[in-house]
């Protein structure tokens, strides 16, 4: 009860001296503004640079080469016995003939030339399909299925009679044809078949271009013709068809980790095949530390020069605020107050002072960002592209802060204190 009465005097005292405080004030909400405006955006210019980076998924590692069936077996062998390691095989086969006999399409029945598809083997179980043609620098972009019996699949299981075919070409002959797919792949010549089976249709993948059907003329009158840049996509489980079956034709392995360990199986990639480099979030989240690591640094040497400034200014302020009430200190002293009670007075002021005026500072830097995330919300155009940022502060900056707060608060409320003891009574006295 005793420290809850004193504090309630430090209150009153604090708002009965505002005009001595005001100078002080000022300066503090000034100077941590400034360090806390200066903190979150730098922190922000980070988080904004590397925000695509750090959304990737870290555990990813992509290795990419010519088909070697026995490499990619030992590859994903050895990768398992690494930490908690597990691997998607998908062939991606390119250089073929798409042909769909025995399909109805207007104007008539006939063999139609859909021209060269991408064919996908997946592995047995696979989570996900990865398009092996979209690579960019750290990962590859999945390919989202529809299941055509309206549900969620945990993994891509494919039965051996099974097929997932883009959305234009279900849409063209997948109805018509009662769900089951005769398809023909042939030679990039169209001379040698490669594949003649039939798939059930089990779910949709997007498309690439659009499929556009048109009347042929002159020798080709009466016949549908493809035209545009389309180009299917047919994705089999590797049980239904094997690499082997396409000798002719350009085969490439993607190989997917999912691994708590990616520098490793990214060695590994590396030691099986020299001319390959794993792909991964990994090296570029790595790189972004090491730079976030430099900008810390660089960020504690400008908050210690800032902490010196700063501290000069309050002395300075604190110093005119003392002198502003020796004389009440004075008498103070003379009607027998003890020094641990003035001591305690001027280092409960202190404290509320600073405190009050640090949250000040935090509430007037919050109300900018405020400010602005509302006007970009209403007028997105106008602020152009650099200013699409992300507001954003570390915990490390605000750790830095919040030494620099509570150093300084602690240190000069007893500074304050201290000095309040070394006023000469008489002298004081005698001066008023």
């Amino acid at each position: 009860m005793k420290m809850l009465r004193d504090a309630a005097h430090a209150c009153r005292m604090v708002r009965r001296n505002l005009k001595s405080y005001g100078l002080l004030s000022v300066t503090i909400i000034l100077s941590f503004s400034l360090l806390l405006g200066y903190l979150a955006f730098v922190d922000s210019a980070s988080y904004n640079r590397y925000k695509e980076v750090f959304s990737l998924d870290r555990s990813l590692v992509f290795s990419v080469a010519d088909t070697d069936a026995y490499r990619d077996r030992i590859l994903r062998e050895k990768a398992s016995g690494i930490g908690t390691t597990k691997s998607l095989l998908i062939h991606a086969v390119r250089g073929l003939r798409l042909t769909i006999p025995n399909v109805e399409l207007e104007p008539g029945e006939r063999m139609m030339d859909f021209g060269s598809p991408t064919l996908l083997l997946l592995s047995p179980h696979a989570p996900v399909v990865y398009e092996p043609e979209t690579s960019k620098n750290y990962t590859f972009d999945e390919i989202p299925v529809t299941w055509l019996d309206g549900t969620s699949h945990a993994d891509m299981h494919l039965a051996r009679d099974e097929i997932l075919v883009d959305e234009a070409l279900y849409a063209a002959v997948g109805k018509v044809s009662g769900g089951m797919l005769h398809i023909m792949l042939y030679s990039q010549d169209g001379l040698h078949p490669l594949l003649d089976a039939a798939y059930r249709i089990v779910g949709m993948v997007p498309s690439k271009g659009t499929l556009n059907v048109e009347i042929g003329s002159d020798a080709m009158e009466g016949k549908a013709t493809l035209s545009g840049a389309y180009q299917p996509m047919l994705v089999l489980s590797a049980e239904a068809a094997s690499v082997s079956d396409f000798p002719a034709a350009s085969c490439s392995s993607l190989v997917a980790f999912v691994t708590d360990q990616p520098e490793s199986v990214a060695k590994l990639i590396e030691s099986m095949n020299p001319n390959n480099t794993a792909i991964g979030a990994y090296k570029a989240q790595d790189r972004a530390n090491e730079t976030m690591k430099t900008e810390n640094r660089q960020k504690a040497l400008i908050c210690c020069v800032m902490l010196i400034v700063l501290g000069i200014n309050l002395y300075s302020c604190f110093e005119n605020a003392l002198n502003a009430r020796r004389f009440e200190i004075g008498v103070k002293r003379a009607i027998g107050a003890s020094s641990f009670r003035i001591v305690r007075q001027f280092f409960l002021e202190g404290l509320i002072v600073m405190l009050a005026n640090i949250a000040l500072s935090v509430a007037f830097v919050a109300d900018v960002f405020i400010v602005y995330k509302y006007i970009y919300e209403r007028t997105p155009n106008e602020f152009g592209e650099f200013f699409q940022w992300t507001v954003w502060v570390s915990s490390y900056s605000i750790a830095m802060f919040a030494i620099c707060a509570v150093a300084l608060t602690v240190v000069f409320s007893l500074l304050f204190a201290y000095r309040s003891t070394r006023v000469q009574i008489a002298d004081q006295l005698k001066a008023e």
